[in-house]
């Protein structure tokens, strides 16, 4: 798993390399979504991050 640095890093560029690689948990509409998905940045306030889709589910 990366760090959430890295994680955090990837997200705001949309970094097409880390794809599939972790998911950013949105806490404010409770969905999670990959790095290069495309809708309106979410503050980083209000995510986490999983290294899977099966542990953002658990979540």
């Amino acid at each position: 798993m990366l760090t959430a640095h890295e994680c955090q890093q990837a997200r705001l560029s949309r970094d097409p390399r880390f794809d599939g690689l972790f998911f950013i948990l949105v806490h404010t509409t409770k969905i999670f979504c990959r790095n290069t998905c495309k809708v309106r940045m979410p503050l980083e306030k209000n995510v986490s991050y999983a290294a899977s889709a099966q542990e953002a589910l658990d979540i």
